[in-house]
């Protein structure tokens, strides 16, 4: 197996794997959790470099670990005090086990086989460098088959506790009034994020890994509604930026991690500002034709009477059109992805979406004004009409 294939495959396998609890965090608002998590497990590594022969030696995977579960239970020790917040207490620990681990690493044990460099930003280039040889036939780079196994056994996991995950997430209080031991689930929440951390450190290190687990499950939200559709888009778009920023990295002899992490910010870029500009141009339209009551400017919270089916329906049809009007920009990616694409080829499909989004906005900013000048006497009507239900 060549050198470049074993890094575009472990580029994929970390990816994917720490895409996954993202999905989780973000739905969660708990995405900065993740680098609480990279930073706070660092003592742990520290500490056991000390035995460790090389930057893959599992006594790492060991040591991270165990740092991550003492981090954890300290956390969680300081917020059941009654005086601290979850993100107070998340902001008292973390910073403080990240400090001790970079002391330790400059000075104490400066001798050890680990670098500040190492920590911080990881080096796909050497982790893809070990391979598993069994009978004679390369299967590939060892960290790939660590990093994959933590990734299935992170899907099983979310698969198993799908259910109450998503109502103690959703709603909470719901959830703990059927019994839902929402506290269990924080503590398999942290654990799964802590163990995709500790597992692509080496490839990622500690900062690089929140961008690959936040970016992707954050431009997936964007664009769906649902979970499967969240968790869909996700892994997509870990994949292609994954496989982007290595082929970027490699024609362009930069970094792989940061490369990565960059097209992912880039996607999420063209994704977020098209789809927001062909929101617009789709709101220009349907403001003339897709009336619907909202509440008044001194009762803000009150519900207004009428036409209940509009007020749940039209807005739905907005968000949906948003997105379909958005669909030329997919069959582009699908065409890349169909005809294998490579590289930097793929940053195409920035350029794309940012023209779809702004030719949304100007056709329907177009459209909108015919509409007005041919509506105008309806729209007052509809308006005063929807002016006496706040009455």
């Amino acid at each position: 197996m060549s050198f470049a294939v074993s890094v575009a495959l472990l580029a994929a396998v970390v990816s994917l794997t720490t895409a996954l609890p993202g999905v989780v965090l973000v739905l969660r608002r708990q995405a900065m959790l993740s680098d609480a998590l990279s930073h706070a497990v660092l003592p742990g590594i520290a500490i056991s470099a000390l035995w460790a022969s090389s930057p893959r030696d599992p006594i790492l995977l060991v040591g991270a670990t165990i740092g991550g579960v003492v981090v954890i239970a300290a956390t969680e020790w300081l917020r059941a005090r009654g005086r601290f917040t979850e993100d107070s207490a998340t902001g008292l620990i973390f910073p403080a086990f990240f400090a001790i681990g970079v002391i330790l690493i400059s000075t104490r044990f400066a001798g050890s086989m680990i670098s500040e460099h190492t920590v911080l930003v990881g080096d796909l280039n050497i982790a893809a460098m070990s391979h598993w040889i069994v009978g004679g036939y390369d299967l590939g780079p060892k960290d790939m088959w660590i990093v994959g196994g933590a990734g299935v056994v992170t899907l099983v996991v979310l698969i198993l506790a799908r259910r109450p995950l998503t109502i103690a997430t959703f709603d909470p209080v719901f959830a703990r009034t059927i019994g839902v031991r929402h506290r269990l689930l924080d503590y398999l929440v942290m654990v799964l994020s802590s163990l995709t951390v500790v597992v692509a450190f080496n490839a990622a290190g500690a900062v690089l890994v929140v961008a690959l687990m936040i970016v992707p499950a954050t431009t997936a939200l964007l664009v769906t509604h649902s979970q499967g559709a969240m968790l869909t888009v996700t892994l997509l778009v870990a994949l292609i930026s994954s496989q982007v920023g290595f082929w970027v990295a490699y024609k362009f002899n930069t970094a792989t991690s940061p490369t990565m992490a960059f097209v992912d910010g880039l996607i999420f870029l063209a994704v977020g500002m098209g789809v927001a500009l062909s929101g617009l141009g789709v709101s220009e339209v349907t403001s003339c034709v897709l009336m619907y009551p909202v509440a008044s400017m001194d009762k803000p919270f009150s519900a207004p009477q009428g036409r209940a089916m509009a007020q749940g329906f039209f807005p739905f049809v907005y968000m949906l059109g948003s997105l379909l009007l958005m669909l030329p920009t997919g069959i582009v990616a699908l065409v890349m992805l169909l005809t294998g694409a490579e590289g930097g080829i793929w940053l195409a499909i920035i350029p794309v979406a940012l023209a779809n989004g702004i030719g949304i906005l100007a056709l329907g900013t177009w459209l909108g004004g015919k509409l007005m000048d041919a509506r105008m006497l309806s729209i007052v009507a509809t308006l005063d009409s929807f002016a006496s239900l706040q009455k």
